[in-house]
């Protein structure tokens, strides 16, 4: 149960630096998309 304990805050960090990745991705993409659109 100890060992449970200690693996999820680490699983959840996991988990939430991929999320950020995924959105700073995104954002990227929508921002170049928008450029695009400009030009």
């Amino acid at each position: 149960m100890e060992a449970r304990m200690v693996e999820m805050p680490q699983q959840l960090r996991e988990m939430d630096r991929r999320y950020k990745a995924l959105k700073a991705s995104r954002v990227e993409n929508l921002a170049q998309r928008s450029l695009e659109l400009i030009q």
